[in-house]
């Protein structure tokens, strides 16, 4: 049966400024709620922060609070481009003083690494056609992986306001996943 898990919001705005210079942050926030929330008796309440560079949309920094049951992290990384390095600080706050749990320097990072939802907002970008092939530069953590993505196909997506004629695209990350499960996923754009 269908039940309500979950509400989630996302919101990019232009203009902010990170370290003095011009980005764009990206705010994305998930919160248990409905029925599966009182039946499980988990909570959710994550909220993820990205800064990019407008025109690249190349990632400046990411910032997660994690909020899910007795689990609550914050992880810090900062993408240092001029020197080709990322920095990580992960804390446990489930305990009491907050533990680190990561606090690392990371080498050889590519120029230009994109989050997730920079990525996507970089694709939209793209003039799509079918059987285009598009490469990214992916950050997850300390994580940085190739992904491509390919456009399979133009076809209609059903929506509360009818069908959307939409582009098929099906991403995998090369040489191994991205995330924990993997790392191939499909998007409609």
């Amino acid at each position: 049966p269908k039940m309500h898990a979950a509400d989630a919001e996302l919101q990019i705005t232009g203009g902010a400024e990170f370290k003095g210079r011009e980005a764009y942050r990206i705010v994305f926030r998930a919160q248990s709620s409905g029925m599966l929330a009182s039946l499980s008796g988990m909570t959710i309440d994550d909220e993820f922060l990205f800064f990019s560079e407008p025109d690249t949309l190349c990632t400046l920094s990411v910032s997660k609070r994690i909020r899910e049951g007795k689990r609550k992290r914050q992880i810090d990384v900062e993408y240092l481009r001029d020197t080709g390095q990322l920095y990580i600080r992960e804390l446990d706050e489930s305990v009491v003083p907050p533990k680190s749990k990561k606090d690392t320097l990371k080498e050889d990072i590519p120029s230009c690494v994109q989050d997730p939802l920079s990525a996507l907002y970089f694709l939209r970008r793209i003039p799509l056609g079918k059987d285009l092939i598009h490469s990214s530069m992916i950050g997850h953590d300390d994580v940085v992986k190739e992904v491509e993505s390919k456009v399979e196909k133009l076809e209609d997506v059903k929506t509360p306001d009818g069908k959307i004629p939409a582009w098929k695209i099906d991403t995998v990350a090369l040489l191994g996943g991205l995330f924990k499960k993997g790392g191939q996923f499909k998007i409609w754009l």
